[in-house]
């Protein structure tokens, strides 16, 4: 029993890390445009269909190469979509409900695009490393135990971008005061671009990381959508620290519902959790008023 215990908490936190990579994605956008991108879900989608694609044309493809060309891809694709829709809305009044509602219809696009170009069968990402290894009487596997060394990189790699480089403390600036960050000559079209590129990226790496544990298919990313914003409503919408703890604690307790109740009642998990925060706690763990 002390075993299987492990191999739950085990399977939790490398759910966790990659559910952590999109929440983090997906709060930063919003900590820095104060509104959410509704399409993020769908973004993590064509990062894992990219990777696929790469895979299957390409019979000496590896993970490596395949992340250099999914990185500069979706920081490109993620710069092409902010400036041809949230850019162009925010000159209007209410820019921030016409910004998801747009994004919403983006998302439903690009699921549709994914399914007419790749069409309705699930597909398969190859492992980022086979086999098991053994500590103890556990067994774990080494395809999660790589995907939560690379997610715990993305992870550190962000937050020391954030905290030690010009942009990121640009971006910081931006979302503490945006008003603020204007007057002292901040550029902020680009600084709404970069963040926007930055978070497509992140969304682009959880989807290839989840592909190499479940299956793909061209409706996947509303799930991870939903499971993001959860998170960041846990956590505190635009915290980033505060979607890194929340990310844990969801996914560590998923890894156990989906084992006493089972997969069925993950989705239903998420909801029930959802409405809880948003009635006993609508501020997260470390949001602010």
């Amino acid at each position: 029993m002390f075993n299987q215990l492990i191999s739950i908490f085990a399977n939790g936190i490398t759910i966790s890390s990659t559910y952590a990579i999109v929440a983090i994605g997906l709060s930063l956008v919003y900590g820095v445009s104060k509104t959410f991108n509704y399409a993020y879900g769908s973004f993590a989608t064509v990062g894992a269909y990219i990777t696929w694609l790469l895979f299957s044309m390409f019979d000496w493809m590896n993970y490596p190469v395949a992340i250099m060309v999914m990185i500069p891809f979706m920081f490109l694709f993620g710069i092409a979509i902010e400036w041809l829709i949230p850019r162009p809305l925010r000159k209007n009044e209410n820019w921030e409900i016409t910004t998801v509602v747009a994004t919403l219809g983006l998302g439903v696009l690009l699921a549709n695009l994914v399914l007419f170009l790749f069409g309705p069968y699930t597909k398969a990402l190859p492992e980022l490393g086979g086999g098991t290894v053994s500590i103890g009487h556990v067994q774990l596997d080494w395809n999660r135990i790589v995907i939560l060394i690379l997610a715990i990189l993305i992870v550190v790699g962000l937050k020391l971008f954030l905290k030690k480089t010009y942009i990121g403390m640009s971006m910081r600036a931006v979302a503490q005061d945006i008003e603020g960050a204007r007057v002292v000559g901040m550029k902020i079209n680009h600084i709404f671009a970069l963040t926007f590129g930055i978070s497509t990226v992140l969304a682009g790496l959880c989807g290839m990381l989840l592909g190499t544990i479940y299956f793909l298919t061209p409706s996947g990313g509303w799930e991870i959508f939903i499971k993001a914003f959860v998170i960041v409503a846990l956590g505190g919408a635009g915290s980033i620290d505060g979607a890194l703890y929340a990310a844990f604690i969801l996914g560590i307790t998923e890894s156990f519902v989906q084992f006493t109740l089972g997969p069925i009642w993950v989705m239903p998990f998420w909801f029930i959790f959802l409405m809880a925060v948003l009635i006993f706690k609508p501020r997260g763990l470390l949001g602010i008023r």
